[in-house]
């Protein structure tokens, strides 16, 4: 994956949906879609749908992010990782896409943090203490190891968030 820091000025919402006991749907989505397909980067690791990002390929900037708790529980971190916040978005670019290639799955095996009120969803063999942050928007960051995707933050989560998650006995 190839990226290009860039100004994100698109409106994104932020879904979390519990969906019965141990499972929740983490989501977030730009408000204003685009009409036509989406390349797509699938992270899998064959136990559970993949983690979707889903991007534009007029201009590389993310149409949505999906991903699912699937039977797992959201620990707790103490030592957490400084994340970096570079203060800009990206555009995402692959040379493997194209008309004919819509879709890239790489393996990628992630786990969910929690720290305070924000949850972290990252590669599960990072032991990096230093990520990059690319803004999606106020609430939603996505995570960098140098050029590599790690994971995702999300932050400020609301009393209804934590409430969906709890719910659904993901969360200690």
């Amino acid at each position: 994956m190839k990226f290009e820091k860039v100004f994100n000025n698109k409106k994104y919402i932020r879904k979390i949906e519990g969906m019965g006991e141990g499972l929740v749907l983490f989501e977030i989505s730009v408000v204003d879609k685009r009409i036509g397909q989406n390349y797509h980067l699938f992270y899998e690791d064959k136990r559970k749908p993949p983690l979707d990002i889903a991007i534009n390929p007029e201009d590389g900037m993310i149409e949505y992010i999906s991903y699912f708790v699937q039977d797992e529980i959201i620990n707790n971190i103490s030592d957490t990782p400084v994340i970096i916040d570079e203060g800009m978005g990206i555009s995402i670019y692959n040379q493997d896409f194209d008309e004919n290639n819509m879709n890239v799955t790489v393996d990628g095996k992630f786990k969910f943090w929690k720290s305070e009120n924000a949850i972290l969803v990252l590669k599960d063999d990072i032991e990096e203490r230093v990520l990059n942050a690319y803004r999606i928007n106020d609430l939603n960051n996505l995570l960098f190891l140098g050029d590599d995707f790690v994971g995702i933050e999300f932050k400020n989560l609301n009393q209804e968030e934590m409430i969906e998650i709890k719910n659904s006995k993901c969360l200690l």
